[in-house]
């Protein structure tokens, strides 16, 4: 991917070879943006965590399933948070660890038994919530520092690929 600026129109160059042109292009794709290259000469740096995102069903958790609420357990180098979703039929979990490799690929499947380790020893209604996940992404947390510019002539960026924030309360 590339981009090449002109006076009067953007040149975009994809990955399999073709070309888009355009007045002006905004980037608006993510912490790992491709276009931010265009504006800001730098890289995502990782923080050194990792969040798991999951869904459960509510009634495999059947003290929460009773008394649907947000919830948030801290402890050391990991907290999670936890929540209803669709009318309280299912519940929703990010669960935040330091990354022991020191660095993570941007997403990658996990084993629920690997995720239920993660949090041993915790209460064990967080301990339901993460056994009763089917699928589990694990995320890589990426930062940038702050820039002096998002626009530059015909290109501007937006959104984590300008400023991207790591989560805080489940936002950002």
């Amino acid at each position: 991917l590339g981009v090449e600026q002109h006076e009067d129109h953007v040149e975009l160059r994809v990955a399999d070879g073709g070309t888009a042109t355009a007045d002006v292009v905004i980037g608006a794709d993510g912490v790992h943006s491709a276009l931010r290259a265009a504006v800001v000469d730098d890289a995502p740096r990782f923080s050194g965590y990792s969040v798991y995102r999951g869904l459960v069903a509510a009634e495999a958790v059947p003290s929460f399933a009773a008394d649907p609420r947000v919830m948030f357990w801290l402890g050391p180098g990991r907290h999670i948070t936890y929540y209803p979703v669709a009318a309280g039929r299912t519940v929703h979990f990010s669960a935040v660890c330091a990354d022991a490799a020191g660095v993570a690929p941007r997403t990658r499947a996990v084993d629920t038994g690997q995720l239920v380790a993660e949090f041993d020893g915790w209460h064990e209604e967080v301990r339901q919530v993460l056994g009763a996940a089917g699928d589990v992404t694990r995320w890589g947390l990426f930062d940038r520092d702050l820039a002096e510019r998002y626009c530059d002539r015909r290109v501007a960026l937006m959104g984590d690929a300008a400023h991207p924030m790591l989560p805080y309360l489940s936002q950002g």
